[in-house]
């Protein structure tokens, strides 16, 4: 059964500030004790450039090649059309319309620096407990197939935009 305690919060906590110094995270167990959160709360970081993401979104699996989020235009707060408007002169390769769900929704692709960055928060949320001795192993055994799911505990990353960019 997932479980986490705070000695792991903790030793998650400790390796994601001396991996990314100067980035600020919020490490936080989730309702019942089934997972860990963990949220970007200082973005003017030099670990990471997280220009171009202007869309709150949570990821619990590694991003792949070519990882996306979806953002829409209509539902956007005025700020945030204006960051999607700079990024569409700046970098419109990042930009995909999608057509098939309207027009106001897009997916704006991460670059290989913001991916590999938020991989590594993920990975260090399952090791850093382990590294630390405080658990063995952390293991998921779930079989999706015939509904079973055991894993050592959930590991969700939240990246809240905000108004975090503005001057």
């Amino acid at each position: 059964m997932a479980y986490i305690d705070k000695e792991s919060t903790k030793a998650i906590r400790e390796e994601l500030k001396r991996v990314f110094p100067d980035t600020k995270f919020s490490v936080k167990k989730t309702a019942g004790s089934l997972g860990v959160m963990i949220t970007v709360v200082k973005q003017d970081s030099n670990d990471v450039d997280f220009a171009g993401i202007i869309e709150d979104f949570d990821i619990s699996n590694s991003i792949r090649e070519g990882g996306a989020y979806r953002f829409n235009t209509e539902r956007a707060s005025e700020y945030k059309n204006f960051l999607f408007d700079t990024l569409k002169k700046v970098a419109p390769y990042r930009i995909y319309k999608r057509v098939d769900l309207g027009n106001d929704d897009f997916d704006i692709y991460f670059t290989e620096q913001q991916r590999d960055f938020f991989n590594k928060v993920l990975e260090i949320s399952k090791v850093a407990p382990v590294k630390a001795g405080v658990i063995d192993k952390w293991e998921d055994n779930s079989d999706i197939m015939t509904d079973y799911f055991d894993v050592t505990y959930y590991s969700t990353v939240r990246f809240e935009c905000g108004d975090f960019f503005k001057d």
